[in-house]
């Protein structure tokens, strides 16, 4: 699936990063599911695994693609496009604001080549459907329009969070229907599902100073046109350094 900040090239990476860094294997939560990419790779190997996501449209598309037998449709016109851009949250309109769009950022130009041949609504059809029977297997009840701090984990749960980056560009928009996204809040709510005895991990380019990165890989920028150039940059997983011998908790 084509998203914003999609892990997909990383995915098995980072699963493998998590799974070596944690040691309970019962409950597994993603607060920002997106793309789902990662979420395939590690829900699987939990007894019960819960995803969520603060764009509804997102999560209306899990839903009926993973449980109800929905199929996104082969083509999508730019006139469809711009009709879909400002109709109620629904799982085709998730579709075209994601797949369907430059860079996978949600409604910010209609997806084109320089060909203008590629099909973007048909490779996003399959890819969707083949991470389908991925995700089925991940034990998942239902997918959550939630926000992240809208969760109680259980002690013990082992939670993978991909945020937006700071000093990205902003994800929210009055058309994504997500808010405009607080880091510092963020981290204070990753520290406090720690110190209840959750295992946290944060994918970002940097952090607070009490958090330690215990994987990094180099990669190449995907949101820049080709013209543009291609910057490298070094995603990281990160770790809070406060509890279990990381550190100490101040």
């Amino acid at each position: 699936m084509q998203y914003m900040g999609g892990k997909t090239r990383i995915a098995k990476r980072i699963a493998a990063a998590v799974l070596d860094n944690s040691e309970s294997r019962k409950y597994y939560l993603e607060p920002f599911v997106g793309s789902c990419s990662v979420f395939k790779e590690i829900a699987p190997n939990f007894e019960v695994s819960a995803a969520g996501d603060a764009q509804p449209d997102l999560i209306m598309m899990w839903n009926a693609l993973v449980f109800e037998g929905w199929e996104p449709p082969e083509h999508l016109r730019h006139e469809e496009w711009i009709e879909l851009r400002d109709l109620s949250p629904s799982p085709l309109r998730a579709f075209a604001g994601f797949n369907c769009s430059y860079a996978g950022r949600f409604f910010e130009g209609y997806a084109r080549d320089r060909t203008g041949k590629t099909n973007f609504a048909s490779k996003g059809r399959r890819g969707l459907l083949r991470d389908v029977e991925a995700i089925r297997r991940a034990n998942v009840g239902v997918f959550e329009n939630r926000a992240y701090d809208m969760w109680a984990p259980l002690p013990g749960t082992v939670i993978y969070c991909d945020p937006p980056y700071a000093g990205t560009k902003r994800y929210s928009s009055k058309r994504s229907g997500i808010p405009q996204f607080d880091h510092e809040r963020f981290w204070a709510k990753v520290r406090e599902w720690e110190r209840n005895g959750c295992e946290v991990f944060v994918s970002e380019y940097t952090a607070p100073d009490d958090f330690q990165a215990v994987y990094e890989v180099e990669k190449v920028q995907s949101t820049k046109r080709p013209e543009q150039g291609r910057d490298k940059v070094t995603e990281r997983l990160f770790r809070w350094t406060g509890l279990n011998g990381r550190g100490s908790d101040d």
